[in-house]
């Protein structure tokens, strides 16, 4: 496993992309084949232990002790990844915008279609604007959301299951 510098790796591919907009795709691919990396542990696996709170459950890393107060695939202090953690299930009556700092999609197929929010990068103004609303697929082997141009997802959503007519009306 290779890890590296995502905010490092971000502004070399920025500059690449601000000074040759021709071969921004092989440039960022070069800057992700030459970044540093670090020495990396193997991932660690755990699980969280619940508890009762005052209100609500709390949630402790049985890693590093860590109390949260929901299910993550990941403890936020450690980076364990956690067994056993409840996969999101999309109910009819609640479909809620999901912010990507919380959680991102997870599911058995290797990519997953989603309800985004995201921002487009503006390249001659060097800041983040245009929040839009659009349908990408997130890859699910390798973490990202499938996009050639510079975007932020922020928030995403399940889609609902497709409309299927009912054959017992007349």
């Amino acid at each position: 496993m290779r890890q590296i510098d995502a905010d490092e790796l971000f502004q070399k591919a920025l500059g690449i992309i601000k000074d040759d907009l021709c071969y921004k795709e092989l440039g960022i691919l070069n800057m992700i084949a030459i970044a540093e990396t670090v020495e990396a542990e193997p991932a660690k696996h755990g699980k969280w232990i619940r508890s009762s709170g005052n209100k609500y459950p709390v949630y402790t890393c049985s890693e590093c002790s860590y109390d949260n107060n929901m299910e993550m695939p990941y403890c936020a202090n450690c980076g364990t990844k956690m067994k056993g953690v409840m996969k999101y299930e999309l109910k009819p009556d609640v479909m809620k915008w999901i912010p990507c700092c919380e959680r991102l999609p997870e599911s058995e197929e290797s990519e997953i279609l989603c309800l985004v929010t995201y921002q487009d990068y503006d390249i001659s103004e060097g800041k983040w604007e245009n929040v839009r609303l659009g349908i990408m697929s997130y890859l699910t082997k390798h973490q990202i959301w499938n996009t050639k141009a510079l975007v932020k997802v922020l928030a995403w959503m399940q889609l609902p299951e497709p409309y299927k007519e009912n054959k017992n009306n007349d």
